[in-house]
């Protein structure tokens, strides 16, 4: 608990009132956030920006806590109805050639040129490298420029962006502490908080998740995007005095970048590790009816190439070869992402796979509860995470999660858990088989759960997390 001051919390809620699916990831963190506040009791002020982002406006706190209601017992019945139709008819093709679709017409210029005549003449992974270099390139370029000129700060964040109707702001000034955890790069303008900040003296504290769109490029949807990025990484360190990073991982990442550039503005840095909860459980028995057999493995994630499913495809493959009885079934959980065509591509051809693994887009949190509790170990071979919230979440269940050797999932579950590097299908491969038919193996490493696992709670973030919002360090 924080005593009074004279401090005043000033929260963007942009992002989460703009959000209409499952909270998950960073929207997940803000909304225990602002849950925290409303029920702590704090005197905070809320504010959006419009959908120009040229103006901020107060929010009433009523309609917080509407929305707060809303996505933690959020049902998208549209969604779901549209899923099982998907479900019954395995049309997971259909899904991927949306989504291909989607990333072709909103990748421009000489990129979208590039992906779309190599895509039938080059293998998935030459055009992937051909892009990440593409991506690479104009990115150094972009970066490049901006250092080329010591006054670019002042070309970045443009003054005339604050209009007439933002001088007099009544809930800003140099006792305010604005705080942004968002999706700010799509929902907040840093550019005219930039000037807001040097009219009313405010503070500003930020939070920093991950650097994948600048060092893993390959994994984002286009150059336009790592571009963003970066734009709203330099928004982010020159506007903040204060940034919270989710891992050690990422917080490094934060500063190597810094130091590679050159960027001499550093605000304060401290890793907050985030917080994990047991989904709320309601004790529900009619969940929709599902394929899988009660041995089986869990992947919960959002189904995308950076998450590397198609890695146990191939292994659930190979097992199948090897023709081994009662191998267990594979349970993917998650939102449809991006970059997924090659990934549905393979499990349409194999109606062998078909049978042994299964995509659900519709579970809501009492049913993943019980896809935690009988899962018989989880998977989680992610190329790179920040964090890596799945994982902890499958320990929190007492449940053995192989992981991939990314730094961030390895801190995230204490060193405690199996890894691999996430390319190495002979070393995931033996790891699945272990688990799956050598109990030995298995009660393990629940035992070095049960014994050495520290469980950190969305209370334990959030009381952290305000701490370093209100103290001068």
């Amino acid at each position: 608990m924080i005593s009074e001051n004279s401090k005043k919390l000033v929260v963007d809620v942009s992002t989460l009132l703009k959000w209409n699916s499952p909270p998950v990831g960073i929207i997940r963190t803000q909304l225990e956030f602002i849950d925290y506040l409303l029920k702590n009791n704090r005197n905070s002020i809320y504010f959006k920006f419009n959908d120009d982002r040229n103006q901020i406006i107060e929010v009433e706190k009523k309609e917080i806590e509407r929305k707060v209601n809303e996505l933690f017992s959020f049902i998208n019945k549209t969604f779901q109805k549209t899923t099982q139709e998907i479900i019954k008819k395995k049309d997971a093709a259909y899904i991927a050639y949306v989504k291909k679709a989607k990333f072709i017409l909103n990748t421009e210029g000489i990129n979208g040129l590039l992906i779309r005549s190599c895509k039938k003449i080059c293998p998935v992974k030459i055009k992937n490298i051909l892009k990440s270099v593409y991506i690479r390139f104009n990115l150094n370029k972009t970066i490049g420029n901006i250092y080329k000129n010591e006054k670019y700060e002042n070309k970045m964040f443009q003054p005339e962006i604050v209009i007439a109707s933002q001088l007099h702001i009544s809930f800003l000034d140099v006792n305010s502490i604005i705080v942004s955890i968002g999706l700010d790069w799509d929902y907040s303008n840093y550019s005219l908080l930039y000037w807001l900040k040097k009219k009313y003296q405010f503070k500003f504290v930020g939070a920093f998740y991950d650097a994948i769109p600048i060092v893993n490029p390959e994994f984002v949807q286009s150059f336009y995007f790592a571009q963003r990025f970066f734009y709203h990484l330099y928004y982010l360190i020159h506007l903040s005095d204060k940034i919270f990073c989710i891992s050690d991982f990422s917080r490094n990442q934060l500063v190597d970048i810094c130091v590679k550039h050159n960027i001499k503005k550093f605000p304060i840095l401290k890793t907050i590790r985030l917080g994990v909860g047991a989904f709320k459980n309601s004790s529900r028995k009619n969940f929709p009816l599902r394929e899988h057999k009660q041995n089986y493995v869990l992947y919960v994630s959002t189904i995308e190439s950076r998450k590397n499913h198609i890695l146990l495809l191939k292994v659930w493959q190979k097992l199948q070869h090897e023709k081994f009885c009662d191998i267990p079934d594979l349970v993917i959980v998650g939102m449809i992402g991006w970059g997924v065509d090659e990934l549905f591509k393979l499990y349409n051809e194999d109606k062998n796979l078909q049978k042994v693994i299964h995509f659900y887009y519709d579970v809501e949190d009492d049913e993943l509860a019980e896809f935690y509790k009988n899962a018989k170990f989880t998977v989680f071979p992610s190329y790179m995470e920040g964090w890596g919230l799945g994982a902890v979440e499958s320990m929190l269940y007492g449940k053995p999660c192989i992981i991939s050797n990314c730094h961030a999932l390895i801190e995230a579950t204490q060193g405690l858990m199996p890894s691999a590097p996430p390319e190495d299908i002979e070393t995931w491969y033996t790891l699945i088989k272990d688990f799956s038919f050598n109990e030995k193996s298995l009660n393990l490493y629940k035992k070095k759960i049960k014994e050495k696992f520290t469980i950190r709670t969305w209370n334990d973030f959030n009381e952290e997390f305000e701490k370093f919002i209100y103290n001068e360090e």
